[in-house]
């Protein structure tokens, strides 16, 4: 991702893209709460998309910050054997909260922590198995560490 500091007395842009998550398991049929393998190959691609903005603050070499906006997330199904129509391909868009913070190591050589979480409903519930268990979010909380190149 990329975060654009210091735009106003400590305002931030970040924008930030995950990497593709691909999960792979086997289409399953639900019967009063029982689940049935149906011995099918499945496969789940999730990407977001996070666009927000927040606020930075300086304590000498620790900068801590917080921040909101939205994120784009894109939901793929594909199984063995599916007609086209049969397959999920879903796009929506949720509210997104960022918080972090920032060591300064050297004065353009940074190490730090964020967490972001995400909120992306009626993506997943629509039917299927996940309707089944009354699952509707594919949001949730994600933790990195990184290091940051530049003042």
């Amino acid at each position: 991702g990329v975060q654009v500091t210091n735009i106003w007395k400590g305002v931030f842009a970040d924008l930030g893209v995950a990497q593709l998550q691909t999960l792979d398991g086997e289409r399953v049929f639900v019967d009063d709460g029982e689940v049935f393998e149906l011995n099918i190959p499945l496969e789940i691609k999730m990407r977001p998309l996070d666009v927000a903005a927040g606020w930075r603050f300086a304590f000498g070499r620790v900068s801590p910050y917080v921040g909101a906006g939205v994120t784009f997330f894109t939901y793929e199904e594909t199984a063995e054997g599916n007609d086209p129509d049969e397959n999920v391909d879903e796009s929506k868009s949720g509210p997104l909260f960022l918080g972090g913070v920032d060591v300064s190591i050297l004065s353009w050589l940074h190490a730090g922590g964020e967490i972001r979480y995400r909120q992306v409903t009626d993506i997943l519930g629509l039917g299927g198995v996940s309707a089944e268990f009354g699952e509707d979010n594919a949001g949730g909380v994600t933790a990195a560490v990184r290091i940051s190149i530049g003042r």
